[in-house]
């Protein structure tokens, strides 16, 4: 299994690696050949590294497909994808000849997805730096490459009947609701909660979740995943624990396509269905094998979710965490006395906000430039009352205004600390530490990782024994062949 896990890593660092840094790949080819003679599974190793080069290679090629750019054309289109409304503006994404563009319209237009439309406009490439962000990667993650401001518009035909149009209607009749029921932030909350939006959030509520480090609550992620996955088993308590894993995949699949089964969204539903295999189980070792090789499966559909899909990389981050670093701190932290035992809930959830905090840290604070001291303890006291915040509101939807009332308590709770955190003094810093200082910090949690399980690392995780793994080793290294 080690070598497989070897090739599944290569695999993703020649991803990463073409990702960052341009380079002619004939020289590595030439030298994995070379390799490849002398020894097969060394060279086999850095033939994985140059698939995921040429996958990046070949997914970004795709940008030079479409042509014309800063032309002034009309097109015509399907909209792909569900639409972004925002204050001033929609945004939409048409599949037209030229690929798909990202199409800003008025507001007030009345249009839907699967909606076939028209537009005109100035075709444009997405700068790739503004203020530092990337946004042409960004849209080309999404399969984007062109954008274009509708200077005319105009619906050619209304959408017939799709999985997907329906789920977006579903979601928007939701926060329809949700707005009906509760007065703002409360409703805004609910929605971010329920279905990933953050439109209408007062800005004060937004920067307190981000300076406390609970801005991944209200957006659909590994951890909104892991908030259903708690919520049910918390429910279907009376249950045996590998039924209550079971409903609980269903539930994660339903709750994915409630909003809307787009692609971070599945990708999420993944990463948690996965973390409930291992929990299923029994076994780290398979379940980290299994999310490794999820992880390489959406890669190789979409190369760019590794570089720039900051979700992605959280969720992942967040969901290895659990299964690396609980049993580390479950060692650490002192446990409750018998008699306290019904209160053994704040440690566990202790235990999983910490290693999600622990493991997902150098990717925060690389991608936000912020480093939030008052995080782990922030989490710690809103987790019991999320899972809460999620019922009611759900229940409210179909049963009215009796639950909104209980759905408001629960809801306001939390505000109530993240407002409270945002104030305690250096709550948060501006932490700045660029692509050094990131891989230093990974590096860093790596050996961590190994000095505990030091030579019990192989065994625990990779359930083969000291003997095989010397033997995968030497193999490597060209010294002799497996017996």
């Amino acid at each position: 299994m080690i070598f497989y896990v070897l090739f599944a890593v290569s695999f993703l660092i020649g991803v990463l690696m073409r990702g960052i840094f341009e380079f002619t790949v004939w020289p590595i080819f030439v030298l994995g050949f070379f390799v490849f003679l002398k020894n097969r599974m060394a060279g086999i190793l850095v033939l994985a590294f140059l698939v995921g080069v040429f996958r990046v290679s070949y997914y970004m090629d795709e940008a030079d497909r479409f042509w014309p750019v800063q032309d002034f054309v009309t097109l015509s289109g399907v909209v792909s994808a569900e639409v972004d409304k925002r204050e001033d503006s929609q945004k939409i994404v048409l599949k037209t000849e030229y690929g798909q563009v990202l199409v800003s319209v008025s507001i007030y237009k009345d249009v839907h997805f699967g909606d076939t439309v028209r537009v005109a406009g100035v075709l444009e490439v997405p700068s790739n730096d503004i203020e530092g962000f990337n946004y042409f990667a960004y849209l080309a993650m999404r399969n984007v490459w062109r954008t274009m401001r509708a200077n005319s518009f105009e619906v050619v035909s209304k959408a017939g009947f799709s999985v997907r149009g329906n789920l977006y209607a579903v979601k928007e009749k939701v926060e329809s609701r949700l707005n009906e029921l509760y007065f703002e932030p409360e409703a805004s909350f609910a929605a971010g909660l329920l279905v990933g939006s953050r439109k209408g959030m007062p800005e004060e509520l937004s920067e307190a979740f981000r300076v406390v480090g609970l801005m991944h609550i209200v957006a659909i992620s590994g951890s909104n995943i892991s908030l259903v996955i708690y919520m049910v088993s918390f429910l279907l308590v009376f249950l045996p624990f590998k039924r209550r894993m079971i409903v609980s995949s269903i539930f994660v699949f339903i709750f994915v396509c409630f909003v809307g089964a787009s692609a971070a969204v599945v990708r999420a539903g993944f990463m948690g269905i996965i973390g409930l295999f291992g929990l299923y189980i029994g076994k780290r070792s398979q379940a980290i094998f299994a999310l490794l090789w999820g992880a390489v499966f959406m890669v190789m559909l979409n190369p760019l979710v590794l570089l720039y899909d900051t979700g992605f990389q959280l969720s992942f981050s967040a969901t290895l965490g659990l299964l690396c670093f609980v049993p580390i701190l479950d060692k650490m932290i002192p446990k409750f006395e018998q008699k306290s035992e019904k209160f053994s809930f704040i440690r566990e959830a202790l235990l999983m906000t910490l290693s999600a905090q622990i493991a997902v840290f150098p990717i925060s604070t690389f991608a936000f430039g912020t480093f939030s001291f008052i995080a782990p303890i922030a989490n710690v006291f809103v987790a019991p009352f999320i899972s809460f915040a999620m019922l009611f509101p759900a229940l409210s939807v179909v049963f009215g205004k009796s639950i909104a009332i209980v759905g408001t308590f629960y809801l306001k709770i939390i505000e109530c600390f993240a407002l409270f955190f945002a104030k305690v003094p250096f709550a948060s810093s501006d932490l700045v530490i660029g692509r050094a200082g990131f891989a230093l910090m990974e590096i860093g949690l790596i050996f961590f990782v190994l000095l505990f399980y030091k030579s019990k690392l192989v065994r625990a995780f990779f359930r083969v024994s000291e003997v095989n793994s010397s033997k995968v080793l030497s193999l490597l290294s060209g010294k002799r062949e497996i017996q």
